[in-house]
């Protein structure tokens, strides 16, 4: 594309994601992820090409975090609301773990942090107070048992895992 016509891509672009909100509403469709998907592809398409193209790579913050985030929030705000999370939460896993290990392949931290912390927060929704009934099958001091046993634990190996935490700090820094 030439560069004095740059400006008609995104006049293009915003008319064409007008028109597609403009379908959807009109159909009733009330699934917020039907609205930011397309855009959030098109958004990392173009970030991707921008860092591939860029004299000087951009980080992946810059070049990727909008489309991420517009790809994955919206379905972790749900799910933490509550919402449709039958077919949400199963999607949502998949569609994060995928931004993980493909963060993790490209060297990518803002894939890595923003696929880990919707992961994290979809995890904690879905499976944590299933986990917090079955405590109140247990007797008293089995949670506490546990607790204090996964803290000897932490405790015994503090040390040698603080070389790994600093490596894997240097690992992560190291991205993008």
């Amino acid at each position: 594309m030439r560069p004095e016509r740059r400006w008609a891509a995104a006049v293009g672009a915003l008319l064409m994601l007008a028109a597609l909100w403009t379908a959807l509403a009109a159909w009733d469709v009330t699934v917020p992820e039907a609205y930011t998907v397309l855009p959030a592809l098109a958004a990392l398409v173009v970030g991707w090409e921008w860092a591939r193209k860029a004299e000087r790579t951009p980080s992946s913050w810059a070049s990727l975090s909008g489309g991420l985030c517009l790809l994955l929030l919206p379905g972790l705000g749900m799910v933490l609301a509550g919402e449709d999370t039958l077919w949400r939460v199963p999607a949502l896993l998949a569609a994060a773990l995928a931004v993980v290990l493909w963060g993790l392949r490209r060297r990518s931290q803002a894939a890595l942090v923003i696929g880990g912390l919707t992961l994290l927060g979809t995890a904690l929704r879905a499976f944590g107070p299933p986990l917090w009934d079955l405590t109140r099958l247990l007797p008293n001091w089995v949670p506490f048992a546990v607790i204090g046993a996964l803290l000897l634990l932490i405790g015994a190996r503090y040390e040698a895992s603080l070389e790994r935490v600093r490596r894997l700090g240097h690992f992560i820094g190291g991205m993008r």
